[in-house]
C-alpha cells in the first residue's frame, strides 16, 4: 500500500473531524465513496484506514456513529415524544428494521 503511517494518521484525524463537525452519517445516502471524496482521499485508502486503524469496515463504522447518535437522542428529554422509528430516521436509517437490527447488534438491546 502507498499509505504511510503519517498519511493514515492524517486521514484518520480528518475523518474524526468530519464525523464530529458535519455528521455525514445522518444522511441515509452516506457512502464510502462520498465520504472519501469529502476527505480528499481514495475510496481504497479510506477503507484501508478504517480496516487497519479502527479494525472496522465502513458499515460497522457508520453503524457505530449512527447508534451512538441514537443513544444520545433517546436520553434527551426534549425528544421523548419521538417514536423509535423517527429516531432511526434522524440518525440515517431508511427503515425501522435496519435501525432495530443495527441497534440490537451494537447495544445488545431492542
Amino acid at each position: 500500500s502507498s499509505l504511510t503511517p503519517e498519511l493514515e494518521e492524517h486521514t484518520l484525524r480528518k475523518l474524526r473531524d468530519v464525523m464530529t463537525s458535519e455528521k455525514p452519517y445522518l444522511d441515509p445516502a452516506c457512502s464510502l465513496p462520498g465520504l472519501a471524496a469529502r476527505l480528499g482521499v481514495s475510496t481504497h485508502h479510506l477503507s484501508q484506514v478504517l480496516n487497519d486503524r479502527l479494525t472496522q469496515n465502513f458499515f460497522e463504522f457508520l453503524a457505530e456513529h449512527r447508534i451512538a447518535e441514537a443513544q444520545r437522542l433517546l436520553v434527551d428529554p426534549a425528544l421523548s415524544h419521538l417514536k423509535l422509528e423517527e429516531i432511526g430516521e434522524r440518525v440515517g436509517y431508511a427503515s425501522k428494521s435496519a435501525f432495530n437490527g443495527a441497534f440490537k447488534k451494537r447495544t445488545g438491546q431492542t
